[in-house]
């Protein structure tokens, strides 16, 4: 038997077939599973971005949030200010015109 016999004989019998199919079988499944994979992987790199999007959107508001706190602390500081400034004069009128009733009776 020569060796191109030997390669015909290869090819041609029925474990050849059957390995064919086989291997196509198994070649059309490893397809369908990286079809799967790479679908899953689109659908995580949306994700991803749409939290990364959320995650700056989230951070911008509190941002904005710890501003306005900090605003609304500095305005409670003047008003508690103006409070106990407003408080010391009412003190002082209420003296005076208490002095001042004295010196009238």
């Amino acid at each position: 038997m020569s060796a191109m016999e030997k390669n015909d004989s290869l090819f041609n019998g029925p474990n050849y077939r059957d390995q064919l199919r086989d291997s196509l079988k198994q070649v059309s499944e490893y397809k369908q599973k990286w079809q799967l994979v790479d679908g899953d992987k689109s659908r995580l790199e949306a994700q991803i971005q749409r939290f990364e999007l959320m995650t700056k959107r989230l951070r911008k508001q509190v941002e904005d949030l710890e501003k306005n706190e900090e605003e609304l602390k500095s305005k409670n500081r003047k008003s508690a200010r103006e409070l106990r400034q407003a408080q010391t004069e009412i003190g002082q009128l209420r003296e005076d015109n208490e002095h001042l009733q004295k010196r009238i009776d």
